[in-house]
């Protein structure tokens, strides 16, 4: 179930093996009750009715992505999933709404944010006042994107080297969520599909 639900199976295996060696040379408990049973199958249960309600959920937004035309140009990109395009439709709201691209990220909270004292300079940091899980989704998005796409991947290795100074991968990171939510804004307002195009990283914006 583990590793059906992470889609990391050796990984996920291999953990499993080290908690069940734990557990069987930790001191556990040395008779086990009916009320242990009881209690355990209680658990048993409610993990299953959560993961059940976990699959309707998943269910009911795959059936309204497909009424909402501008889903398909989000969808286009690679490792999309549709709960996290839902995720972001619906803490976005009316796309019409935004102008430009900067509305997007001061709304997720994206926005820069001095962090400095009366003593020192400090770097900028984004000032998380958006809407944390719109912020949650386009992290998770881009953990992907950085991964399975090759436009987005150059993108983060071209921030992390840096061309005056090299960023941080959390830096980084931030550095694609801001290219990526302005390549949404794109898709979105031009109705169009994404491409692996590879312009120069050196003049991406």
């Amino acid at each position: 179930m583990l590793s059906k639900g992470t889609g990391k199976k050796r990984h996920i295996r291999e953990q499993a093996a080290h908690i069940y060696q734990a557990a069987v040379e930790s001191v556990g408990l040395t008779a086990i009750t009916k009320a242990d049973r009881a209690r355990l199958t209680m658990y048993l249960e409610e993990i299953k009715r959560s993961d059940a309600r976990r699959k309707l959920l998943e269910h009911e937004m795959t059936e309204l992505l497909e009424e909402i035309p501008l889903a398909q140009y989000i969808l286009s990109l690679p490792g999309m999933g549709k709960v996290g395009c839902a995720v972001f439709l619906g803490e976005l709201g009316n796309p019409d709404y935004f102008k430009n691209p900067r509305q997007i990220i001061k709304f997720a909270g994206y926005d820069p944010k001095e962090n400095d004292s009366g003593l020192r300079v400090g770097r900028k940091i984004i000032s998380k006042k958006g809407r944390w899980l719109l912020r949650k989704c386009l992290f998770f998005m881009v953990l992907r994107l950085v991964q399975r796409s090759s436009f987005f991947k150059a993108y983060y290795e071209h921030k992390k080297k840096g061309c005056d100074r090299p960023l941080q991968k959390t830096e980084a990171l931030c550095a694609v969520i801001l290219k990526l939510i302005r390549v949404l804004f794109a898709l979105m307002r031009d109705r169009r599909m994404f491409t692996e195009e590879l312009p120069r990283c050196e003049k991406a914006a």
